[in-house]
C-alpha cells in the first residue's frame, strides 16, 4: 500500500506540475509614462527607450511573460483621452489593456538627478488598479542593463509572487557583468601602459 501511495504522490506532483507550466504566460503592455512626457525637465529618452527595451526583453526571457508588442501611438491615446503630463486614471487604463489585450499595464519614466538617473516603473493590473511602483537610480549608462534585470525581477515579483528562478537569474546576470566591467578595466589598464 505504501508503494501506491508514493506512486499516486508523485502523479499528483507531476499533474500539479504540468499543469502551472501549461498556464498561459500573463501579457504585459510596457509603455512610456505618458504622465511625465513633456513635464520633466532634463529627461534623457534615449537612455529611457534603452532601459525599456532591455526591461521588456528581461521579462520576457528570465521571468516568462508575454510582451505586448503593439505600439501605444497616437490614436489609441486619443480615443481613450489621454493627454501628456496628466496621470492615467484607470478607466483609461483598462480601456488600453482591453484594445492591446494585456493583462498588465507597465509605464516606464526616467528623470535625471544630479547624481545619475531615475527610472520608475508603474504597475496596473487589466482594470486599472495600481499594483504596485518600482524604482531605481543608478549612475550612468553603463548600468542600463543591470537596472533593468533588478526592475523586471521587481515587477514580475509584484505581479506573481517570489520566485526563486529569479533570483537565481538576477545573481547569475550580476555576476557575470562584474566579471565583464573586471576584464574591460583590465583591458583598459593594459592598453594604458
Amino acid at each position: 500500500i505504501s508503494k501506491m501511495k508514493k506512486l499516486f504522490a508523485i502523479c499528483f506532483a507531476l499533474i500539479a506540475c504540468a499543469a502551472v507550466f501549461a498556464q498561459k504566460p500573463a501579457k504585459i503592455a510596457v509603455y512610456d509614462d505618458v504622465a511625465t512626457l513633456g513635464t520633466v525637465p532634463d529627461s534623457d529618452t534615449r537612455t529611457g527607450n534603452l532601459v525599456q527595451e532591455y526591461f521588456k526583453s528581461e521579462l520576457a526571457t528570465h521571468s516568462g511573460f508575454e510582451i505586448v508588442k503593439t505600439a501605444l501611438n497616437f490614436d489609441i491615446l486619443a480615443k481613450h483621452g489621454v493627454r501628456a503630463g496628466k496621470k492615467l486614471t484607470a478607466k483609461q487604463i483598462a480601456g488600453i489593456c482591453k484594445e492591446v489585450k494585456a493583462d498588465y499595464y507597465c509605464t516606464v519614466g526616467i528623470g535625471r538627478k544630479k547624481d545619475g538617473l531615475t527610472i520608475t516603473i508603474n504597475i496596473y493590473d487589466a482594470a486599472g488598479k495600481e499594483k504596485a511602483s518600482v524604482t531605481k537610480d543608478f549612475s550612468d549608462v553603463s548600468r542600463a542593463d543591470i537596472v533593468s534585470i533588478e526592475l523586471a525581477r521587481s515587477v514580475a515579483v509584484a505581479i506573481r509572487g517570489r520566485n526563486p528562478v529569479d533570483d537565481v537569474n538576477l545573481y547569475q546576470m550580476k555576476q557575470r557583468l562584474d566579471e565583464l566591467m573586471k576584464e574591460k578595466e583590465e583591458e583598459s589598464a593594459k592598453s594604458a601602459q
